[in-house]
């Protein structure tokens, strides 16, 4: 058996590792530029009214950088989850909205985020976490608009 590669196969692998690392140091010149605080405000406002236009894909690299600089994390992380949620990513946005309440689960979006995390959950078919998140919300926020939507919800997959 040959072990080795050819000097095509070699070229053709250096010049992936080579576009690899160009991409890396294009992110990295992104990050430094919104390294100051009112550059990371600023960036964040857009994203947001980006994100509430359904502009998705300019959304998603803008809230990405900021949680690379470590700014606002967890609420960064909750509207990438609710792209992914309303795009029927429901793996992924489970994923984000994870993410965010371990970060800050005192956040005033965790009605929404508990509820977009149940209903995730039921349309990959995982009953009982949906159960478990449903009922989070309804002891935890018994009086938000959210909670009414859980009790409804919950009585159609029991």
């Amino acid at each position: 058996m040959n072990q080795f590669i050819t000097r095509a196969e070699f070229d053709a692998l250096k010049k992936t590792l080579v576009a690899k690392t160009s991409k890396k140091s294009k992110s990295l010149t992104k990050i430094k530029k919104i390294s100051s605080l009112k550059n990371k405000k600023s960036t964040m406002d857009e994203a947001i009214k980006l994100f509430k236009k359904d502009y998705f894909s300019k959304a998603i690299p803008m809230f990405e950088e900021l949680i690379a600089v470590n700014y606002k994390p967890a609420r960064n992380n909750f509207y990438l989850g609710e792209i992914w949620y309303y795009r029927k990513k429901y793996d992924d946005a489970i994923r984000y909205f994870k993410t965010s309440a371990m970060l800050y689960d005192k956040a005033d979006y965790m009605p929404k985020l508990l509820l977009h995390s149940a209903i995730s959950f039921e349309q990959i078919k995982d009953f009982s976490n949906a159960a478990n998140f449903y009922s989070s919300l309804i002891d935890i926020y018994p009086d938000s608009k959210e909670a009414k939507i859980a009790t409804k919800n919950l009585l159609s997959i029991k």
